[in-house]
């Protein structure tokens, strides 16, 4: 029998794989491990999903109201959805589906939806002084900006999966293991 490889206990199907040859890449980092460096005591103590309002999206992939009807536009008026003081018409972005884009966007006229950023977001804490006193710092992915607010979870949750991978490579740039 051969003999396990150091490590195997932490990523039993990992190196399990590895003893069939098949190659794979450790992209996560270890949470609540204190690493030490001369005086220096450095740990990651959680790693989150953080979804952020975007206030001022671009949202032009679905059309645009204006007083101006272009080919295809659809009559706010008519459709009982119009108010002194507003746009009486919606320029559809594409001509297949109008309607639906008519909808989505009066949806988030009336703040039924939004768009948003997702973000993975690291809490770290450094000590200088041996583990007696921890700083908090905060250190987080780019994101993925423009994703609609009610797009379902497995969405949002593969989003912050390569986030988090994003953010494991900034960790380990600062020598976070």
């Amino acid at each position: 029998m051969a003999s396990k490889p150091i490590g195997w206990r932490r990523e039993p199907a990992r190196h399990s794989l590895a003893a069939k040859g098949v190659k794979t890449k450790r992209s996560d980092v270890t949470i609540g491990k204190v690493f030490i460096r001369g005086k220096n005591q450095y740990k990651i103590e959680s790693i989150e999903m953080e979804e952020i309002l975007d206030e001022s999206p671009d949202l032009s992939f679905y059309g645009e109201f204006s007083n101006t009807p272009k080919e295809g536009a659809i009559d706010v008026k008519e459709q009982g959805d119009w108010d002194s003081g507003k746009y009486r018409y919606f320029n559809p972005a594409m001509q297949e589906n109008p309607m639906e884009l008519y909808r989505r966007m009066v949806a988030y006229d009336k703040g039924l939806w939004n768009m948003e950023g997702i973000r993975a977001k690291a809490k770290v804490l450094l000590s200088t002084d041996g583990g007696k006193t921890w700083k908090s710092h905060t250190i987080s992915s780019g994101g993925l900006w423009g994703v609609e607010s009610d797009s379902g979870n497995d969405y949002k949750n593969d989003i912050f999966r390569e986030e988090r991978e994003e953010l494991a490579k900034q960790l380990r740039a600062f020598n976070f293991r």
